[in-house]
């Protein structure tokens, strides 16, 4: 025997199913000087009357069809179409990256850090990590720290960043709030996140006949006082085992552009080890 929700006892039956046992109304001499009440009961004459309306016959009933049954579905199902991974696009999802530990600050003033933590190679291009983070240095006022979010959030919508986008566009720059980075090759070559492609707008486009650099947010939060922020940059194809240099640059925060000296050969050694999750 088992104890159900208010009191209700439920019982097992031999097939599997389970019943509820509703028992019956108390009885019991009625008190004296108190009609409608009996020993016992603790119920007054109209609950009784609720009590009994609520449990009217059938007394028991099989729990298992207390809930309906879904409907049956008519429609067919939707197939969706997948999309073939390109690699400038980003790095793959089966393949275990090697890894190159940096730990390389990039950028940093009295509000804002920027860290690239670690790279992870595989054979067709290289993910460099990279961690930022704000604080609200004292001192500093509500509209400062604000646009310190601003900057890095970076929301779309924001009529504030849409107004300075604009404004840029027509002098023909790029607005300060916008993060930046690039890679400078030991030949003298340079690739950004800001360069454009003709196909941009297709998928996948064509192959690109230059290298290519992309930065995807990867998530972030805040504390009200710290931000917290990560990226991922996209290198692809593999630089060459030489010496290439990061640039950073991000005006609205502070950051004039900063290069950085990455050792292409310990990412091309790391690529090597890169495997797959599964054999099969």
């Amino acid at each position: 025997m088992l104890s159900g929700c208010r009191g209700v006892r439920l019982r097992v039956c031999a097939d599997g199913r389970t019943e509820a046992l509703v028992p019956p109304v108390p009885r019991g001499r009625v008190r004296p000087g108190t009609p409608g009440r009996r020993a016992g009961a603790g119920l007054s004459g109209r609950a009784v009357n609720r009590y009994r309306g609520l449990m009217a016959p059938p007394y028991r009933c099989r729990m298992d069809d207390f809930f309906p049954p879904p409907r049956p579905r008519d429609e067919e199902p939707i197939e969706e179409t997948g999309f073939d991974r390109v690699p400038w696009e980003g790095a793959p999802e089966d393949i275990i990256g090697g890894i190159v530990p940096l730990e390389r600050v990039l950028a940093r003033n009295d509000h804002l850090a920027i860290v690239a933590t670690q790279a992870v190679a595989y054979a067709d291009g290289v993910e460099i990590r990279l961690r930022l983070r704000a604080r609200r240095r004292p001192g500093m006022s509500r509209e400062e720290w604000a646009l310190v979010s601003r900057g890095i959030w970076g929301y779309d919508d924001d009529p504030w960043q849409v107004a300075e986008a604009e404004a840029a566009a027509a002098q023909g720059r790029h607005p300060d709030g916008l993060l930046r980075f690039g890679v400078r090759f030991a030949d003298g070559s340079v690739v950004t996140t800001v360069d454009e492609r003709d196909d941009e707008d297709e998928w996948p486009g064509q192959r690109p006949d230059r290298p290519v650099l992309s930065l995807n947010e990867e998530g972030g939060g805040s504390s009200g006082e710290n931000i917290d922020s990560e990226y991922a940059l996209w290198l692809w194809p593999l630089p060459p085992p030489q010496l290439f240099e990061l640039a950073v640059k991000w005006p609205l925060l502070g950051v004039d552009l900063t290069f950085t000296p990455l050792d292409g050969a310990e990412i091309a050694a790391a690529a090597a080890r890169a495997r797959p999750f599964w054999d099969d």
